[in-house]
């Protein structure tokens, strides 16, 4: 099963309780690193304040991040768990999370969808 299906799958059988997991998600998240929170890493066009970090694991690109808000903080994760099972995470596009973005509001869509966009962009350490 792939990390998209197994959210898919978990968001829908937590139905209204998706929030509740989000915030567990970003209170549980590792922390992270406030030298890392840089102009470069901000993450442009987020309602909430985003960092994103890239850094190479085991010979891949993998990301990191934080918000402001435990919420969004949880998003992050979730996009980040995502991507970082990927051969090449800087290729991701929206279509990959269109089956999980329709539990979001369009607000925090579009905030997924700047945070692809920093990953899109994002050049190997």
């Amino acid at each position: 099963m792939s990390k998209v299906d197994f959210y898919k799958e978990t968001f829908e059988d937590l139905g209204s309780d998706l929030y509740d997991f989000l915030l567990e998600l970003g209170q549980e998240a590792e922390p992270f690193p406030t030298e890392l929170k840089t102009s470069d890493t901000f993450v442009n066009g987020c309602q909430s304040q985003v960092w994103l970090a890239g850094y190479m694991h085991k010979n891949k690109l993998n990301f990191v991040g934080d918000s402001d808000s435990f919420m969004v903080r949880g998003i992050v994760f979730v996009v980040c768990d995502i991507v970082n099972n990927m051969d090449d995470p800087t290729s991701v596009s929206w279509e990959t999370f269109k089956p999980i973005a329709k539990y979001f509001t369009t607000q925090r869509q579009r905030g997924m969808q700047a945070i692809i966009n920093k990953i899109r962009h994002t050049k190997r350490p």
